[in-house]
This record gives structure tokens, C-alpha cells and sequence, in this order.
């Protein structure tokens, strides 16, 4: 869990750093870096989980949050403020399904590591979507 904190700390001061720097990181290096950490979970939470209906939804919330994040890093779309509204109302949207899961889980004593830090995960990909679009706005 550590590893992903770090990772993501160094994907958001990559992404802060490309308005003040000249000679910045390329947004692309940094969501390869954040990538790394994410596919590592996945697979480890999938040998532990199968394919539960948890683990579909979090995997359908990160990539929906993941191809977000390279269209607008790569500059090929700019949404307008409808989108972050969506985005918010999805957000509440997910995370009552996956406090649901995330109870459902407890309860079985089905919750491993992995699959604890999937669930972190599948809640920050859309916050994360959020801060990618407002600091794409700020360019």
C-alpha cells in the first residue's frame, strides 16, 4: 500500500510540476509510473478474488478513469463543466456500490490486502479524473 502512495505522490507532483517547470516530465512518463502500482494490484487481486462483481466494477471505474485521464493529458479532449458534474454524481454513484461491497466483503471475510487497496483505488480513480480535468482547465 505504501508503494501505490508513493507512486501516486509522484504522478500529482509530476502533473503540478508541468506548469511551472520549462523542461518538465512528460505527462506520459508519469501515467506509466501510476500504472505500474495499479496493474500490480489488479492481478494480485484477481488471483485472490476471481471475478466477483466487486472486482469487475472497480477494474470498469479505473479504466473509465485511466482513458479520461490520457485524453486529457494528451490534450485530444477538454471537457466541458457538464462532465466534472457527472463525474461528481458518478463518484456518489461508486461509492455507495462499493461501501456496499466493501461491507459485503467484511462480512464474508473475504477481504484481502490486494483487494482492500483495489477498493481504495476504484474510489480515487474518479477523484483523480476530477483533478486531471480542473488542472487541465487551469492550461
Amino acid at each position: 500500500m505504501l508503494l501505490v502512495l508513493i507512486f501516486w505522490a509522484f504522478f500529482i507532483g509530476v502533473l503540478l510540476d508541468i506548469q511551472s517547470s520549462k523542461t518538465p516530465m512528460p505527462p506520459f512518463v508519469a501515467f506509466l509510473w501510476i500504472n505500474v502500482p495499479i496493474g500490480f494490484t489488479v492481478f494480485r487481486s484477481f488471483r485472490r478474488t476471481a471475478r466477483e462483481w466487486d472486482w469487475c466494477f472497480i477494474t470498469m471505474i479505473c479504466l473509465y478513469a485511466e482513458i479520461a485521464s490520457c485524453l486529457l493529458i494528451s490534450g485530444a479532449w477538454l471537457p466541458d463543466i457538464h462532465y466534472l458534474r457527472g463525474l461528481l454524481f458518478g463518484f456518489v454513484f461508486v461509492a455507495a456500490f462499493l461501501g456496499i461491497g466493501f461491507v459485503q466483503r467484511l462480512v464474508k471475510h473475504g477481504m484481502s490486502m490486494p483487494m482492500f487497496v483495489y477498493y481504495l483505488l476504484g474510489l480515487v480513480a474518479p477523484v483523480a479524473a476530477c483533478l486531471v480535468t480542473q488542472l487541465q482547465w487551469t492550461l
